[in-house]
């Protein structure tokens, strides 16, 4: 078990945000509008803080999702479906398909190099769940109207803990 302090300096912060409302269909990854977001880390021995939401919802008949991070395009934490979590993110669609539900997720990395480091969230139906998921909106989600919302990811840099 690793344990440190947060008295650390916040050596690098960065931070995007993305209301654009993308969609995917069945059981296939799909990256969140952010995209990737991209920290200069400056030292080995540091870990990259990765702070996480969104809002997804669905037309399908998965009833949750599974989350994965990658640091430059590679896998590095992931849910191996919505069921087997292997220590992963997921969250629950809502059964109504209107309503989405909120992603959050609180992750730290210890890349171990210096240099740009690039982290995606992706998310997709547990298996077998088929249809279509929403990122910023639901399937009654028009241009602009009431039922859309903004994903958020924050990497911090946090020196040698």
């Amino acid at each position: 078990m690793s344990r440190g302090t947060l008295s650390s300096p916040v050596l690098n912060c960065v931070r995007a945000s993305s209301d654009s409302v993308t969609s995917g269909s069945s059981n296939n990854w799909h990256s969140n509008p952010i995209g990737g977001l991209t920290i200069n880390c400056q030292n080995s021995s540091n870990l990259i803080l990765i702070l996480y939401s969104c809002c997804v919802s669905g037309d399908m008949g998965a009833n949750d999702q599974a989350m994965r991070l990658l640091r430059n395009g590679s896998e590095i934490q992931r849910a191996n479906n919505g069921r087997n979590l292997l220590g992963a993110f997921q969250s629950s669609f809502i059964a109504s398909n209107f309503a989405g539900s909120n992603c959050t997720a609180i992750f730290w990395d210890e890349p171990g190099s210096t240099g740009n480091k690039t982290y995606t969230v992706q998310h997709r139906p547990q298996t077998g769940g088929g249809g279509t998921m929403y990122f910023n909106a639901t399937n009654a989600t028009g241009g602009g109207d009431s039922w859309g919302s903004r994903s958020f990811m924050t990497l911090m840099e946090i020196g040698d803990v």
